[in-house]
């Protein structure tokens, strides 16, 4: 099961705070969904280059914004549940607790 825990949810509310005065983001294109013809019903894989967390909480913000599937939410397909975001590379936890995928 995929659904996030009470931490993570505290985790990320607590690191989307300073983020949100410190980090402005700007979708480009402004409006992604008509111009690139996409389906908000339809499930949305997100592809970031680095484990950051930083990134992955502007990247929902922008998703929230307009519209989009939230990249933290579980995709499922034809019976799998996994992430809706790919990571290429992954970098060490600070609070390995909070993010035991990414501790090894």
């Amino acid at each position: 099961m995929l659904s996030m825990s009470g931490w993570r949810k505290l985790y990320y509310k607590l690191l989307n705070l300073p983020l949100s005065f410190l980090v402005k983001s700007k979708a480009i294109p402004a409006d992604p969904v008509s111009e690139h013809g996409l389906d908000p019903t339809r499930p949305i894989m997100y592809v970031l280059p680095y484990d950051s967390k930083a990134d992955l909480l502007t990247l929902r913000a922008q998703c929230i914004k307009h519209d989009l599937p939230d990249p933290l939410s579980p995709w499922r397909l034809t019976g799998y549940c996994c992430h809706a975001t790919f990571l290429f590379t992954m970098a060490r936890a600070c609070f390995p607790i909070l993010c035991p995928a990414s501790s090894q």
